[in-house]
């Protein structure tokens, strides 16, 4: 069953009213009203916006700079293995 609502005061408020039994399990999806791909979901961290953007620019950096980077035929035998995919297999 797929119920709409709306976030009132931090609080989740099914519309229509609908009383759900104590205890269910619910799935909470954060849709864009307006429709857009891009809708504004808080952090999932402590860290400020600020010190997120400065860790952003240092990975762009380290990737520009070929920091942490490794061969394909490298990084495709790992995962291989993490896997458990045979050598061979394509």
């Amino acid at each position: 069953m797929m119920l709409e609502g709306t976030v009132v005061n931090g609080q989740i408020v099914i519309v229509p009213n609908i009383a759900l039994p104590e205890g269910a399990s619910v799935r909470v999806e954060l849709t864009d009203p307006e429709g857009d791909d891009v809708f504004p979901i808080p952090p999932l961290s402590n860290e400020t916006y600020e010190e997120h953007l400065a860790l952003l620019r240092q990975s762009i950096a380290d990737e520009e700079a070929g920091i942490g980077l490794m061969p394909f035929a490298e990084f495709d035998a790992e995962m291989k293995k993490e896997f458990g995919v045979p050598e061979d297999h394509e």
